[in-house]
């Protein structure tokens, strides 16, 4: 009787430390694979970002068209269950800014130019929203440049009179 009892106790010990060891693996798989995923999002933000700076300053759009299409191709699920509501608020946010970005065409006003740079912003408080995900070591990553400072570059072909100002 007292084998069978240490027996007993043996398999449920094993079956506890298996189960344990088990979970632990599936919980840093999946750690890993937001973690990834995270990176991966950032890095496409950062993209339109720049892409939305470089409008900004050129009046020129200059946004690449597949980029909606790539960051959804993201597991965003992992991601979004994980942050906070604000940040998934922003993090859907830049996805719509992206989206609008990517519909528009033609040569921009200076009003309409002036909006990517306020697109800009709103898209590095997604990254910034991201971070402690995708980086979770480093600090806030820093913009482009700093926006204050930024001006109007007169777009390729224009026609701007020297003499004017």
């Amino acid at each position: 009787m007292e084998v069978a009892i240490f027996g007993l106790v043996g398999v449920v010990i094993g079956g506890l430390l298996n189960g344990g060891v088990t979970w632990l693996m599936e919980w840093r798989r999946q750690r890993a694979a937001m973690k990834a995923n995270s990176r991966l999002l950032v890095s496409l933000l950062l993209d339109a970002e720049l892409s939305f700076d470089e409008t900004f300053r050129n009046r020129r759009l200059g946004v690449a068209k597949d980029l909606p299409a790539r960051i959804e191709a993201i597991d965003q699920r992992e991601i979004i269950a994980t942050i906070s509501d604000d940040a998934a608020l922003d993090l859907a946010t830049a996805k719509y800014l992206i989206e609008q970005a990517c519909r528009m065409s033609g040569p921009l006003s200076p009003d309409e130019a002036a909006e990517f740079s306020e697109w800009a912003d709103l898209i590095h408080v997604a990254v910034n929203a991201l971070q402690p995900y995708a980086f979770p070591t480093k600090g806030p990553l820093p913009a482009f440049g700093p926006r204050h400072q930024r001006e109007i570059q007169p777009a390729a072909g224009s026609e701007i009179d020297s003499t004017s100002s």
